[in-house]
């Protein structure tokens, strides 16, 4: 009974936790699109918790350009401070 509450709190914490990266991701991919970035892929390259939390976010857009450059997608650097993104480059 002691673990099942343990490991009912962990999953209650661990959840808690998770929350402010799946809020941010909305804000970040506003900022991709106001970019002209549709992404395709979006991954978490830097977190930090606590009362400074960060994210810094790597999209890979779809690229519908012609020509020699539309082998390679074109990738977008995003952090995100509390719900505020900015795009790196």
């Amino acid at each position: 009974m002691r673990f099942a509450l343990f490991c009912l709190l962990f999953f209650c914490l661990l959840a808690v936790f998770a929350m402010p990266a799946h809020a941010q991701q909305m804000e970040a991919r506003a900022v991709a699109l106001q970019n002209g970035c549709r992404p395709t892929k979006i991954d978490i390259l830097q977190q930090t918790y606590g009362a400074a939390a960060e994210v810094t976010y790597s999209f890979t857009c779809e690229n519908k350009a012609a020509g020699a450059n539309a082998a390679e997608p074109k990738m977008l650097k995003i952090r995100c401070k509390g719900r505020q993104c900015v795009a790196l480059n």
